[in-house]
Parts: structure tokens; C-alpha cells; sequence
């Protein structure tokens, strides 16, 4: 959402220049008429019955944090030549990886069997040839110093029918991010309307209104499937970085300077 900086006389938008050839016309210093507005919920009374001249500025504000949550979809797939072997298998297999998980601090909220399907195999004449069996749960670590370590052991546990779908990096708690990122957009809005005010010869007044028109939070970054048999020595976890960002419109009174 983008605004002009706007200067406003008794709620008609001008531009800058605009009012200071008004103010050196004719020799009056006649207010304009006030027209009436109607305050937005949870405006303040002073604000709503304001009528005098304005300065309606945008700030952008941006704060940088380090992601420390990953979530991952992560499972078994087994294949046997009937339906009921793949799914004895696979039902062996996942109660494994979900100890194995478990014995790594993985705690039971943390994680949710998102898919459980059971499909045949077919060879290249369309004949069956077996069935496989998936059951994939996705999985949440609050601590990416141990997602490596997670990762590695889940493959251990169940070896080349272990299935990662992908890795989603985020910010947990973004409250201390967003609160920097809406401290310095208002914080560019102040400079702003410095500047405009003085440009334009008049002197500003106090906040007649703050609009937080919006935050940004990033989403997760995705990492592409690994395939099965993703076993190594160790999986590497680079955390990066994520900004997230907060637009603010502020309107401030001005008087002639």
C-alpha cells in the first residue's frame, strides 16, 4: 500500500507548493472551512474534530531476524507384494522413526501424521507388481542445532524407506522484530514530516493520527525433497537471515511557521 505525502487544509489534499501560493495570495489569512469528517474506531475525539492543516506522511520500517524454527515433513515409505505386508512394514517403520524422533527431544505436540496412503505398483504393462505404503508426519524443532542431528538419526532408524519432503525455515516469535520494524517506520514518518514541513515554511505540530497500514512476515523458506537414503555424516542447517517489515501512515497538525 503506497501513499503520497500529502499536505491537507480543512480535509482538501494540496500539494506543498500549492499552499504556500495560497498563503502569500491576496493577503488573507482566512482559514478554510472546516468540513466534516468522520473519526475511524478508536480515534481519539481530539483527532476526529481536528480541521486545521495537515501533513499526511508514510513510513517504512524493517527489522532483520535469524530463523530458529524449522519444520519438516518427514516419514516412511515401504513397499512389499501385498497390501497388508506394506502396511505391517511401514506401521514397524514409522513407530520406530516416531521413537527415534521422541528420544531426540522431539515432543508429541510437535509433531502430526499429515498423509497416510496405500497405492500399488505397476509394472510397464500395467500389471500389479506390489503395493507401497506412506506415512508422512510433519514435524516441528524449535532448535536448529539439533535439526541435523534429528534429521540423521530418523534416517538411521528406518534406513532407505525414510522420506523428506522438504524443510521450512521460520522466525518462532516475530513480537520483537515487528515491534523494532513499527518503532522505525514511525520513526520515518517523524523524519519525513521534518523535512516537509520545513520545506514548505510551516512548523509541525503534534500526531493527529497513526495508521499501522500493515506488517510483513516472511514465509518460510521451502527446501526441495531429498530423496530417500538421505543418510550422511552429518546434514548441514544453514539458518540465514529474514526481514520483516511494517508500514505506517502518520497524520500531523502544522501552523505557519
Amino acid at each position: 500500500m503506497t501513499y503520497g505525502n500529502l499536505i491537507r487544509i480543512g480535509g482538501t489534499a494540496l500539494g506543498a507548493l500549492a499552499l504556500l501560493g495560497a498563503a502569500g495570495c491576496g493577503g488573507s489569512n482566512a482559514a478554510a472551512a472546516p468540513t466534516s469528517t468522520t473519526a475511524p474506531s478508536g480515534a481519539s475525539s481530539a483527532a476526529a474534530s481536528y480541521h486545521g492543516a495537515t501533513i499526511v506522511v508514510a513510513g517504512h520500517g524493517v527489522a532483520t531476524g535469524t530463523p530458529d524454527t524449522m519444520t519438516m515433513s518427514i516419514g516412511v515409505r515401504s513397499t512389499a507384494p501385498s497390501a497388508q505386508a506394506a502396511l505391517d512394514q511401514n506401521n514397524q517403520e514409522a513407530t520406530s522413526l516416531q521413537h527415534t524422533l521422541e528420544a531426540k527431544g522431539v515432543l508429541p505436540k510437535d509433531m502430526q501424521t499429515n498423509d497416510l496412503s496405500i497405492s500399488p505398483n505397476y509394472d510397464d504393462h500395467g500389471h500389479v507388481t506390489g503395493y507401497s505404503v506412506s506415512n508422512m508426519v510433519t514435524v516441528t524443532l524449535h532448535s536448529l542445532d539439533r535439526a541435523g542431528d534429528v534429521i540423521d538419526a530418523g534416517a538411521a532408524a528406518v534406513g532407505n524407506d525414510i522420506t523428506l519432503d522438504g524443510v521450512q525455515l521460520s522466525i518462532g516469535d516475530t513480537s520483537s522484530y515487528l515491534r523494532q520494524a513499527r518503532m522505525a517506520a514511525v520513526q520515518q514518518a517523524i523524519g519525513h514530516a521534518k523535512q516537509e514541513a520545513e520545506a514548505a515554511g510551516l512548523k509541525l505540530g503534534a500526531v493527529r493520527k497513526i495508521d499501522d497500514t500493515g506488517s510483513t512476515v516472511p514465509q518460510p523458506e521451502f527446501y526441495a525433497q531429498a530423496a530417500a537414503g538421505i543418510a550422511a555424516p552429518s546434514v548441514p542447517i544453514s539458518a540465514g537471515t529474514q526481514q520483516l517489515s511494517v508500514d505506517v501512515v502518520v497524520t500531523f497538525a502544522v501552523t505557519n511557521a
